[in-house]
């Protein structure tokens, strides 16, 4: 090691411990302070909070406004992160720490030393002071649209919010004009107010709409469609159904080298041959794990039955290859330890036989 890279080393580190100060900071004053419809840097909250939200709490609503607010660390200069802090904490020096770790790059990952690996930038603290940043932008929404809709309805609100980060949807049970209306006052209270770009759209609940990797979609009720007594009418409400969509299984399968999902054809994967059998095996349980964890709030979670299915396949192909033997075989000898399951059996260093089986989806629980 030269002297050079000793020094940016000794530089990054230092840099890395500042944010990370600075972030405790900002986490303490600014946590309490969040909206309950910001989803990001609170504590306790994130993706499937959000998506919680929308699928317990959103009933009877027609449209949507899907918005994601674009290039936000281009627009965010260090004097729009100072003024929203500043509003908070009137520590001069704290706030021109702030305004340095800005200027220097730490909203942006472009900034690293041509030379050197790591960069200044820091993911949670550009994540929460995106969010501080755009705490004006949830108290708009609250103050313009779902408080004045509360005082209109003592019944129900007209409106529902949910914000992650940079990306918003917004449920309205209206007519698509007061949903015109209202992304043209959002569109304009980004671009003139906050300066900021944001991509606005207006959808439907009866078609799917994409957020957060799950399709938003109005649940259709079969009761609705048969004729009913007009005096013996049921009370039903439509919520929000949570959908994986198909392209994104598909991404995963690509990305692990499951093969083409679309065609239903599996590969086995070259790059862990040369592995041991139970590592291979946990490498699969793992990658399985975390898609299932992720999309356990989906209203159609059974259709990883399939996905799973198409992964053991590939599976059995790599233990193929890595025994040269058939894939029959390979069934055979991995299902005869345990009933229909596929199993691989290991030693430990007592001589132990232990079992260790291939994951399935009906049998996980998350914690």
């Amino acid at each position: 090691m030269n002297k050079k890279t000793a020094v940016l080393n000794e530089v990054m580190w230092e840099n890395e411990l500042v944010g990370e100060g600075i972030r405790i900071i900002l986490t303490n004053v600014y946590d309490p302070l969040f909206s309950e419809h910001a989803h990001g840097s609170r504590s306790g909250s994130g993706r499937h909070t959000a998506l919680s939200s929308i699928k317990n709490n959103w009933k009877e609503l027609n449209w949507c406004l899907k918005g994601e607010i674009t290039a936000l660390h281009d627009h965010l200069t260090p004097a729009k992160v100072v003024q929203s802090i500043a509003k908070k904490i009137n520590d001069r020096r704290f706030l021109l720490l702030i305004h340095n770790a800005v200027a220097n790059g730490v909203l942006k990952q472009s900034k690293a030393p041509a030379n050197f690996g790591r960069s200044i930038y820091n993911k949670k603290l550009y994540l929460l002071l995106t969010d501080i940043f755009l705490r004006q932008f949830d108290c708009f929404i609250e103050n313009q649209f779902l408080k004045r809709e509360m005082k209109q309805s003592n019944n129900a609100l007209e409106m529902e919010y949910v914000r992650y980060h940079n990306h918003f949807v917004i449920g309205i049970a209206a007519h698509k004009y007061f949903s015109k209306n209202t992304s043209e006052t959002i569109h304009h209270y980004l671009e003139k107010k906050l300066c900021i770009p944001a991509n606005l759209q207006i959808i439907h609940f009866d078609k799917s709409i994409p957020f957060l990797g799950f399709h938003l979609r109005r649940e259709q009720n079969k009761g609705q469609m048969k004729k009913q007594h007009p005096i013996k009418k049921k009370n039903t409400t439509q919520s929000i159904r949570l959908e994986i969509p198909q392209k994104k299984l598909q991404e995963a399968a690509n990305k692990h080298n499951y093969g083409d999902l679309m065609r239903y054809k599996c590969t086995h994967r070259p790059n862990l041959i040369n592995k041991s059998e139970v590592t291979i095996l946990r490498m699969y349980n793992k990658e399985l794990y975390e898609i299932a964890a992720y999309y356990r709030l989906a209203d159609n979670f059974h259709q990883l039955d399939g996905f799973f299915y198409f992964a053991q396949c590939s599976f059995i192909k790599t233990l193929a290859h890595k025994r040269r033997t058939t894939f029959r075989k390979v069934i055979l000898s991995t299902k005869r330890h345990r009933q229909g399951a596929i199993c691989i059996v290991s030693k430990d260093k007592a001589g132990n036989k232990l079992t260790h089986s291939f994951i399935k989806r009906n049998k996980l629980s998350f914690e």
